[in-house]
């Protein structure tokens, strides 16, 4: 199994220009999910939407050893609110046919140093309308995007100095395992911390959160290490989207 991706410029290029038509036509929410009440400036918003179609090609890309076609929606929504409902897996091909998988998934772009999945709330407590199945999957995609694209999306690759953008498909895991529940203001504990922890919750949950920077709005979590990362666990997965509904 490979976890490595390559995306090529033209693919961010690709991305970018589609994030600034979604901007232009307001057809995405502009919502700062991270801070709670917030919106997105311009800058902010291209990078973001860049970055989540990234990371969703990537994981499309992975998926591929596995026999599964997931389809990337390129689709501009005249309702922003209403939008894929949450679902980066709406459209899947296994074998050649196309499933409804049971339950909504969720595909999360972070930087690639980042050591958690953060879910806002309410959206991961909330049951995926449409699926029988109400435990939402997220699966998380580590990026290594240049802190200059953050910066500045549309002047990234200027002077044609654009490389490969490296992604890591990190792992999966059901909302209810989203167990840390983190209010705005509260912090998180950093990758020593969770090393030190070994796996246990309850001694991870006994230290004092060291990371510098406070939540912005309330967040389900789980550390990025303690996801379904296996073989086996992905396995699992991909055979879970055939299942009846």
């Amino acid at each position: 199994m490979q976890s490595n991706v390559n995306l090529e410029p033209g693919e961010v290029r690709r991305w970018l220009s589609w994030a600034t038509e979604a901007w232009d036509h307001g057809s995405q929410a502009t919502e700062d999910f991270l801070q709670q009440g917030a919106r997105r400036g311009r800058s902010d918003f291209l990078a973001d939407q860049t970055e989540g179609k990234l990371a969703e090609m990537a994981f499309a890309r992975f998926a591929e050893q596995f026999g599964v076609d997931v389809q990337v929606s390129s689709e501009h929504w005249a309702d922003p609110s209403v939008a894929d409902n949450h679902n980066d897996l709406e459209h899947v091909r296994i074998r050649g046919r196309e499933v409804r998988p049971p339950f909504a998934t969720d595909v999360k772009g972070t930087k690639g140093y980042s050591q958690w999945l953060l879910a806002e709330e309410p959206k991961a407590s909330a049951p995926a309308a449409g699926t029988s199945d109400p435990d939402r999957r997220y699966v998380l995609v580590k990026l290594g995007l240049p802190d200059a694209f953050f910066r500045d999306p549309e002047g990234w690759d200027r002077g044609d100095r654009a490389e490969p953008v490296s992604a890591t498909v990190a792992g999966w895991a059901k909302a209810s395992e989203l167990f840390i529940r983190r209010e705005t203001g509260e912090r998180l504990w950093t990758k020593r911390q969770i090393d030190d922890a070994a796996g246990d919750p309850a001694r991870l949950l006994a230290m004092a959160p060291q990371v510098k920077c406070p939540l912005k709005a309330p967040n389900r979590c789980l550390p990025a290490i303690w996801l379904h990362r296996s073989e086996e666990d992905w396995l699992a997965f991909f055979s879970s989207l055939e299942e009846r509904r």
